[in-house]
């Protein structure tokens, strides 16, 4: 595989960070658009706490948090996108990978020939484009929890006469949506609920200040003492020259905090947007540079319009909110985790003990052979994939425990849960849940700081949790997007752990061959392992994948990268008697640089052709 700016690891933890929803009152939302953001993309920019974050497992022991990060978003942008928008999204972010490229610039690897030295990137930055705008949309399924709503952040300000009355009523909406809606999830009944309550340093008066420890003290006193916070902004003065928001927004880093209108997609701080790719429409201004328009994508036309963001934000702002969603997350959302952890727990215990006991009294009446297997109950027909299971069954208990260690770094705690739902599953003959528990099994063993699996001791790792997620997930159908998750994330363990010939065999055995720009992606990977194998390089394959490849990026128009990778596969043929495939690849590269009008590209393969 190609290298990536960030390790196998962060990419692991940035695809399953907490997800937290945001609701807001329309006088919060005024105050951040005196600076042209909306409530969420002023807090977006905060979403990766730098200070130390601890964690706490069922035995009481504590673990540093490396990497974390929050996932913020409102209700209605959680909604999983139409399929056909999902896939134009990703087209996009590979094209704009492949535009902005240079290879010059690139890392390159160096391979050994019988004559030379092949010289090729070692990054892909086109892959990785796709592999986050992947799991920025990934659905939501049954089965895990993974991406569930584990609570509410309710946002109004000090500028209206009752905050309260206003929160009361945002909290009133959670509750409908929760209930009437099937999209998006919610972790439980009781949710976890924060209150910001803004103040606007720029229109500050007695009256609002006065407003402004009312409310909190009456957060204060209804829902605990850590799940409210007084954010006070606008508190930039004009003789500032400096404008730090530049610093903190990930959406944009123009000089002077001016943005061209041409963004359209808001990236979260946690790697995993907004989800604004379902085409959702923004509360904002139609020129607004982070508005979506309704069915559409990014526009290819540039509008020259700009707009200042952060006008009226300054150093201390920024303070002030990093300051809120660390108190946040330290001594309101992990507290949280800890007590549902431990009240799962108490449950599952609970319940096997009372399973065991029904059991052993059932054999002793009826003889050995037990009551039938639940999934025999749950479905009469042949596909026994179709198991389900009531929303208070153990086997969801152990999954929603595990998900939730897991997003919290207590990995060892999570395996455990993982694997304990893993062994009810099998039995059941559940395969998708079994398939779902197995990924993460295998995810929970490579980040276990207790195992500490590396290249050295790559040989040890249990390889086969991937491969049963894997075959499980294919025999269903080899575009499931969990299938497709679950090869991603498998190959990037492989990559840590230097198992490159099993990283191959995942992208070329299990690829979907009716989604040409992924099976593309997974051939040109799998020709990169070819070269990184570390006692048989074989740059011959690595040219013939380069050209499956290729072939798959013309047939999804993604002509720039097919172009690039024949000129790789040419870099090894070239020269080596193989004329036909000089050929072929030649011909192919001008009629795709003609398409583009690449003339001058096109020149040296058109004297190759004529002079033989």
């Amino acid at each position: 595989m190609a290298q990536s700016p960030i390790s196998p690891k962060e990419v692991v933890q940035d695809c399953f960070p907490p997800r937290i929803a945001c609701l807001w009152s329309e006088d919060a939302e005024e105050i951040c658009r005196k600076n042209n953001l909306s409530v969420l993309q002023l807090l977006l920019p905060f979403c990766r706490p730098n200070a130390e974050m601890i964690s706490s497992d069922l035995t009481n022991r504590r673990f540093y948090m490396k990497n974390f990060s929050l996932h913020l978003s409102t209700v209605e942008h959680a909604v999983p996108p139409n399929p056909t928008i999902a896939r134009n999204l990703f087209h996009d972010a590979v094209a704009e990978a492949v535009d902005t490229f240079k290879p010059e610039e690139a890392a390159q690897l160096e391979v050994p020939l019988r004559d030379g030295t092949l010289i090729v990137s070692a990054t892909t930055p086109w892959f990785d484009a796709f592999r986050d705008e992947y799991m920025r949309h990934f659905p939501i399924c049954d089965y895990e929890c993974i991406r569930d709503f584990l609570g509410c952040i309710f946002v109004v300000s000090t500028a209206v006469l009752d905050p309260i009355t206003k929160a009361k009523a945002l909290i009133e909406q959670q509750v409908q949506q929760q209930a009437n809606q099937k999209y998006p999830r919610w972790f439980g009944p009781n949710i976890l609920k924060f209150f910001i309550v803004l103040e606007d340093l720029s229109a500050s008066t007695d009256e609002s200040r006065v407003r402004g420890e009312s409310a909190m003290h009456y957060f204060t006193s209804t829902y605990g003492e850590h799940n409210c916070w007084l954010l006070k902004i606008n508190s930039r003065s004009p003789k500032d020259e400096l404008d730090p928001w530049t610093t903190f927004t990930p959406f944009s880093r123009r000089r002077a905090g001016k943005v061209e209108a041409d963004d359209a997609i808001v990236e979260n701080g946690g790697d995993e947007g907004d989800g604004q790719g379902d085409g959702a429409v923004d509360d904002g201004p139609a020129d607004h540079p982070l508005a979506t328009r309704k069915g559409s994508q990014k526009s290819p036309s540039k509008v020259t319009e700009v707009v200042e963001i952060g006008k009226l934000l300054g150093q201390e702002d920024g303070e002030r909110i990093r300051e809120c969603l660390v108190a946040f997350t330290t001594k309101c959302l992990i507290p949280y985790a800890e007590r549902q952890i431990r009240i799962l727990n108490e449950l599952i215990i609970s319940k096997k003990g009372i399973h065991r006991t029904l059991v052993n009294a059932t054999k002793k009446i009826f003889g050995p052979s037990g009551p039938p297997k639940p999934a025999q109950r749950a479905s009469s027909t042949s596909n026994l994939s179709q198991v389900v299971y009531a929303g208070e069954a153990v086997e969801l208990q152990n999954r929603k425990a595990g998900d939730l260690s897991f997003m919290f770094q207590l990995y060892d705690q999570a395996f455990q849960f993982f694997q304990s739902a893993r062994r009810d599953y099998s039995a059941d003959q559940a395969w998708n849940y079994y398939a779902a528990a197995s990924e993460m099994c295998g995810l929970s063993a490579f980040l276990s700081p207790t195992a500490g699996f590396s290249s050295v001791n790559a040989k040890g790792f249990p390889i086969q949790y991937f491969e049963a997620a894997i075959k499980s997930y294919s025999d269903v159908s080899k575009t499931s997007p969990q299938s497709v998750r679950a090869i991603i994330l498998a190959t990037e363990v492989c990559k840590a752990l230097h198992l490159y010939a099993e990283a191959a065999a995942f992208f070329k055995n299990r690829s979907p061959e009716d989604f040409d720009l992924l099976y593309g992606l997974f051939l040109e990977q799998a020709g990169h392992c070819f070269l990184r194998l570390p006692q048989a390089q074989s740059p011959r394959r690595f040219a013939f994948q380069m050209i499956f490849a290729g072939f798959r990026y013309f047939k999804a128009a993604q002509r720039k990268l097919g172009i690039f990778v024949y000129q790789l596969a040419l870099k090894v043929l070239d020269g080596r008697g193989w004329i036909v495939a000089e050929d072929h690849i030649r011909l192919n590269i001008i009629r795709h640089c003609m398409t583009l009008r690449m003339f001058q590209e096109s020149m040296p393969h058109f004297v190759s052709l004529l002079t033989g």
